[in-house]
């Protein structure tokens, strides 16, 4: 395996490396559907710890960038979170 991947390929200098974040897809529905993956978790009696803390994850960083961020500010939330340390 290479580890390339459209995320590190594409997404990660046109939106990333660029600071553009401007892929058009938000923060917002990333959580949402993470959350949509949760609730079948759940219904199917699926303990997925990592599922849970990435649910906690988008949605706190959806809080905290405000509406109509790029999910590709996920890197921006990761800073705020570094410089609080």
């Amino acid at each position: 395996s290479t580890g390339k991947s459209n995320a590190t390929e594409v997404k990660g200098r046109q939106f990333v490396v660029s600071r553009s974040f401007a892929s058009g897809f938000s923060t917002r529905l990333m959580a949402k559907d993470l959350r949509t993956a949760g609730d079948v978790a759940q219904h199917l009696k699926l303990n997925m710890p990592m599922l849970k803390q990435a649910i906690g994850y988008w949605t706190a960083a959806d809080g905290k960038l405000g509406a109509g961020a790029d999910h590709t500010e996920i890197f921006r939330y990761a800073e705020m979170l570094a410089e609080d340390e």
